[in-house]
């Protein structure tokens, strides 16, 4: 065999490679898109029951720290 034999047989087992490659990349992105799927139904937040409680704040739990005066001529 030749040089340019060798050469064509290196371009086969180059050009199988980079299909078995992508083919595994495609599997791999397939795969990531799934858990990214399955994470984002889990973690939904329109699928968390929130529940509203009113709190009455307390005279002790308020304090005014800045007081300004506002004019707007008109």
């Amino acid at each position: 065999m030749g040089r340019i034999g060798k050469e064509r047989t290196d371009v086969a087992h180059a050009e199988a490679d980079l299909t078995a490659l992508q083919q595994q990349h495609a599997a791999l992105e397939a795969e990531l898109a799934d858990e990214i799927a399955a994470l984002e139904s889990k973690f939904d937040a329109g699928a968390i029951a929130v529940e509203q409680s009113e709190i009455k704040a307390r005279k002790s739990d308020t304090e005014v720290t800045d007081l300004a005066l506002v004019w707007q001529p008109a």
